[in-house]
């Protein structure tokens, strides 16, 4: 019994992340509601801008997945916020598109039609946004928990690196509650999973 009402919500959530993550023919990623492949694209190049001017000291590892999430995340726009699954289901399609263009060897790869793959992990998330050298101009604070709790930043859960993502949060425009618990969330968690 407990292994059938493990895959009924496993489906259930499964469901839920595909509802989240918008339509294939409307190019809807989830963020914000309407972010399109060319718009991640173009953050794709956004983000290699920016890499190509850090410097030797803050320089880390490259790896495809990171600098896709970095770029659904660049997606975002100023004073929203994308949730861990959503930018990770932004990451996937972006790394599909690139990755598809490059097999045809097309140089617009907004031109294709590219099926949504499924989303990567939250926490491969986390760990790609805590590796950012080049924050805040790639906003890694933008990003919160599906539940609309704030999550980590910079690799802390609480402290002063919290205190900083609030800050550039409420600088943005973001409402940022905290309860009588201290339990931090933003005013609506729904702006990009609901």
């Amino acid at each position: 019994v407990s292994v059938l009402y493990w895959k009924q919500t496993m489906a259930t959530k499964a469901s839920k992340a595909v509802k989240a993550a918008g339509s294939v023919a409307g190019k809807r990623t989830g963020i914000a509601g309407a972010v399109t492949l060319q718009q991640l694209l173009a953050a794709g190049r956004t983000v290699d801008g920016l890499l190509a001017d850090v410097p030797a000291s803050k320089r880390v590892k490259v790896t495809p997945m990171r600098r896709a999430v970095w770029a659904a995340v660049t997606a975002v726009p100023k004073g929203q916020v994308g949730t861990y699954s959503s930018i990770g289901y932004a990451a996937r399609w972006l790394l599909a598109a690139e990755s598809k263009a490059k097999v045809r060897g097309d140089e617009a790869p907004e031109e294709l039609e590219v099926q949504r793959p499924g989303g990567l992990f939250a926490q491969a998330v986390g760990q790609a946004l805590r590796r950012n050298p080049v924050a805040p101009a790639v906003p890694c604070h933008r990003c919160v928990r599906t539940d609309g709790t704030i999550g980590g930043f910079d690799g802390k859960i609480e402290g002063d690196n919290i205190e900083r993502k609030i800050a550039l949060l409420r600088s943005e425009g973001v409402s940022v509650l905290r309860s009588r618990a201290n339990v931090i969330s933003v005013a609506d968690p729904c702006v990009l999973d609901c």
